[in-house]
This record gives C-alpha cells, structure tokens and sequence, in this order.
C-alpha cells in the first residue's frame, strides 16, 4: 500500500488531502476493510476502502513543521480476511510554518477621501490599486510601490508619511507589522485680489484689472 499526499509541501495552517491506497494480489478481489492514517501525534479515524483506495484529510495544524512521514495502515474486514493480512504504506510531505500577514492601511488628508492611488502589487486578496481610504494585505517581508497624482481636481500633492522611502509622489514600502502611508494634499488658497489702477477721473471711462493670486 502507499499513502499519497495531494501536495509535496504545505503550511501548519492549511489541510491535506491523502489517498490512501491497498493494491490486491494479480487475481485477487480488491481488498476491502478500513485504513487509518498517522504522522506523528496524528491519528485519523479508521476509513472505509472503495475500490482498494480512500482519501482522507488531515485537518490544519495536525502536523508539525517539518519533514513528515504519513503512514497509512490497512486492515482487512471479514471479506478480506481469508485473502489479506495487515499492511501498512508510507508517503512524506514537507510542512513549514505559515508567513505571517500584515495590513497595509493606504490614507490621504486634505482630503481625507477620493484620490486615486495606484498600488504596484496585489496583495494576497489580489486586491491592488484603489481610492484612499483602502487597506490591503500582505506576507511579511513584500515591498510594496505606491504613487498618486501630482493633481487631484483642486488639490495639489504635499507629502507621503509612513513610507519606507519616498520620491515626489512615489512611496515605497516593505510590509514587516501593520503599517499606515498617508498621501497628504492641500487646496489651493485665494491669497489676495489686486484691482488696478487703484485710482479713477470721476466722469470718465476707465478700465480695470482683477488679478487673483493664491
């Protein structure tokens, strides 16, 4: 018999499927009876044959890191037991510790909502690039590149905050714990109105000038 897992490596956190397969003698009716399965403190319960094979799933965080040995063990029902005796098979699987998952919490101020940003990389949602407020999550250690517009509608760019590094409009990350960039903006501001001439002959006809600065 053998034992076959659905993967060559997994993470604590996930599950794996295993088939676990008898093979009969050239001839022989398919052997039937019950296998369980076993890797270390593991034990699943016993599970019934279907056609020399049955498939069973060791929940996640059921095996330890590291390099494991799955054994499959048979044994015969009373139809098989005049043909078959106990048996057992093996397979190995390679199981790692899960990477940790940070969020990424993209903000903008003034305004504090609506502008544009574009995001580099996917994260494990495959969720990328959106309109701020927005958080994305990411395994430890991704770097990850942001940039928004010099513009939007009335604002004009000032400044990233939380950024690994920064150029002009471009952020660039490296996701190690929960972490926050803010894109900051300002409005522009009317700073004064000038009108000239500042004089004028009543009774004539005179042409004046409006000149906005911000």
């Amino acid at each position: 018999g053998a034992a076959s897992p659905a993967a060559a490596t997994i993470t604590t956190a996930q599950p794996l499927m295993v088939t676990v397969t008898v093979n009969g003698g050239s001839g022989d009716a398919a052997p039937s009876g019950a296998v369980t399965l076993t890797s270390g403190g593991y034990t699943s319960t016993p599970t019934t044959l279907a056609g020399g094979s049955a498939v069973i799933t060791v929940p996640a965080h059921s095996l330890a890191a590291g390099s494991d040995m799955l054994t499959g063990s048979y044994t015969p029902d009373s139809a098989s037991s005049s043909i078959y005796t106990s048996a057992s098979g093996t397979g190995s699987i390679t199981v790692t510790a899960p990477v940790p998952t940070y969020v990424l919490t993209v903000d903008s101020a003034a305004p504090s909502t609506g502008i544009y940003v574009t995001v580099s990389l996917p994260d494990i949602n495959n969720a990328g690039s959106g309109t701020a407020p927005f958080t994305r999550t990411y395994n430890a250690g991704t770097q990850v590149s942001l940039s928004v517009p010099t513009d939007s509608g009335a604002y004009a760019f000032v400044s990233w905050s939380g950024c690994t590094s920064s150029s002009q409009t471009n952020c660039s990350v490296t996701i190690n714990a929960a972490t926050t960039v803010t894109a900051t903006y300002n409005e522009a501001q009317v700073t004064s109105i000038g009108v000239s001439p500042g004089t004028a002959t009543i009774g004539t006809q005179q042409q004046f000038t409006a000149t906005v600065s911000g």
